[in-house]
């Protein structure tokens, strides 16, 4: 996602009151470690999965946020420490990404 990954997603959603009762999954096969899922569990996510994944526990856990009654506030997610550098570090990866993927573009 251009200028925001999924922390922050889940982050911005948590803290409209428009989607703040919608549940959030993360997906991710980059942010894997012990302390990028407490980040996760920090913005307001409803679980944190790590790919891959067989989509039989995909589904079961969209199942379980679904089914599971939220009654978040917007106000009630503290902005989580580091959450800015978290979106520098992000606006970076995918600018660089982004010069990776041209570059290799021009080089067929």
């Amino acid at each position: 996602m251009p200028r925001m990954d999924g922390y922050r997603l889940c982050y911005e959603g948590r803290a409209n009151q428009r989607f703040c009762d919608h549940p959030f999954i993360i997906y991710t096969s980059i942010y894997t470690s012990p302390g990028d899922e407490k980040t996760g569990v920090d913005v307001g996510t409803d679980r944190f999965l790590r790919k891959p994944l067989p989509a039989s526990e995909i589904v079961a856990a969209l199942q379980e946020v679904v089914t599971k009654p939220r009654q978040t506030h917007a106000d009630a997610i503290p902005r989580p420490v580091g959450l800015e550098l978290m979106k520098e570090y992000s606006e970076t990866l995918v600018r660089f990404s982004s010069v990776g993927v041209v570059k290799a573009s021009w080089s067929r």
